[in-house]
């Protein structure tokens, strides 16, 4: 009894195999690129190193520690590979396998079976390799590059394969998309021949022509990754100011703002792309918070922008030069408008030091901001303008616009220094404003 229960316990030892390796690669975030030099530095943090450490050899004879990454986008798997080795040496052999060199194994064929083999045609899989200090082999014209530079104690290698002949119907392959089949090796040869090999999933020394032993690779991915944006908050001032969104994106995405005081200058794009927005002051001592929302048709994704209320601190900051300005404003308001127009000005209005005019038979409130500015002025109005002009100190009209919203952003870079008359024209009558620009 004995006897039989030795041997059942030899036959499970003979027989049994290792549980294969699996791993899930993150997907290359939108707006990320890898150039390919053999230099990781581009990398994203989401891809990981991660440990070719099954041995086959003498112990004695490992002097060499390998690890590998990988992550991928809509065209392109990558593989970094970096090698640790004591001695390197190329010259000793002229069979490639039995250099100093990195061997990469792909089965992309959700129809083979574990027990498949290369010796009949084995659609979707792949034997590649790059001996250290040579070109990649058997990629001519398949869209593959592999780039290498020396790092201290050894070398790193950078793979990029297309997907789209990993996977291309020319050659077979039924593929999900989903996962595929892996194995990497490491040749190490310190001069006297092929003396030690460093495998990931198994060292069995099979992968070259069956892929049993070989482990799995997942592709993680989520709509998510296919739209990024720069930022997902602003925490503003109460005061007038432009930001600006990156996106990044493959796809056409639009934008859209919850909030009137928020204003989109662009609200649609193909491919990445910048949002500009503006916020018109806060006039309450509260915040606020809007939302700008994007989305590219397979996600939406929020910039939370909240501003901050106006406090006693940051009006008396304003210094006295600015309250002098805005008294002489005043004055050079009604005196202009009221000239122009051969008309009597019936208000005055001051508000954040932007002086405002209204005409009796017109009751229409207009906002004017930054003020004083140095090369911009964001009109406001409640009523629908239809034209703007732009006077300077002398009388001398300087610039019109044609409009039909109830706002307008004034571009002033080519103005110089000094105090402007603003004349606004609105479905309910005319009112006017005077800015300084400031240099």
């Amino acid at each position: 009894m004995k006897i039989y229960f030795l041997c059942f316990l030899c036959l499970i030892t003979l027989f049994s195999v290792a549980e294969a390796k699996e791993i899930t690669i993150k997907k290359l975030p939108a707006g990320n690129s890898i150039f390919i030099d053999g230099d990781d530095d581009d990398w994203p943090a989401t891809a990981v190193w991660q440990a070719v450490d099954q041995h086959k050899g003498e112990p004695a004879n490992k002097n060499n520690t390998v690890s590998l990454k990988m992550t991928y986008d809509d065209d392109f798997l990558y593989v970094a590979v970096k090698v640790l080795d004591g001695t390197i040496d190329t010259a000793q052999s002229t069979n490639a396998w039995e250099k100093d060199c990195i061997e990469v194994f792909f089965v992309l064929n959700d129809t083979i079976s574990d027990g498949a083999s290369y010796s009949t045609p084995m659609y979707g899989a792949w034997q590649l390799r790059k001996v250290y200090g040579r070109p990649m082999t058997d990629l001519p014209g398949k869209g593959f590059q592999a780039e290498e530079t020396d790092i201290a104690g050894g070398y790193l290698q950078e793979w990029k394969l297309s997907w789209d002949t990993l996977a291309s119907p020319s050659y077979g392959a039924y593929w999900g998309g989903k996962k595929f089949r892996f194995e990497i090796l490491n040749q190490d040869n310190d001069g006297a021949g092929l003396n030690s090999q460093l495998f990931w999933n198994s060292n069995a020394y099979d992968q070259w022509n069956t892929i049993k032993n070989q482990g799995t690779v997942y592709l993680d991915y989520s709509p998510s990754d296919d739209l990024v944006l720069s930022t997902s908050s602003f925490n503003i001032s109460a005061f007038f100011k432009i930001f600006s969104v990156e996106v990044y994106t493959a796809d056409a995405w639009s934008a859209q703002s919850n909030k009137s005081w928020l204003t989109l200058e662009n609200t649609s794009g193909e491919g990445n792309g910048t949002i500009k927005f503006s916020v018109s002051s806060n006039n309450s001592e509260l915040s606020r918070e809007a939302k700008i929302t994007v989305s590219n048709g397979k996600v939406s994704k929020v910039v939370i922008v909240t501003q901050a209320g106006v406090s006693c601190s940051s009006l008396l900051a304003k210094t006295k030069l600015e309250l002098q300005e805005a008294r002489d404003s005043i004055n050079m308001l009604l005196d202009k408008v009221a000239r122009y127009d051969s008309i009597t000005v019936a208000v005055v209005e001051m508000k954040d030091f932007t002086a405002i005019v209204k005409l009796p038979e017109t009751n229409v409130s207009l906002k004017l901001y930054p003020n004083p500015t140095k090369d911009k002025v964001l009109v406001e109005c409640e009523s629908l303008i239809s034209k703007i002009e732009i006077f300077n100190i002398k009388g001398q009209k300087v610039y019109d616009k044609i409009s039909s919203a109830n706002t307008s952003y004034l571009r002033l870079e080519g103005f110089k220094a000094g105090t402007y008359i603003l004349k606004v024209h609105t479905d309910k009558g005319v009112v006017g404003g005077i800015f300084v620009i400031k240099r």
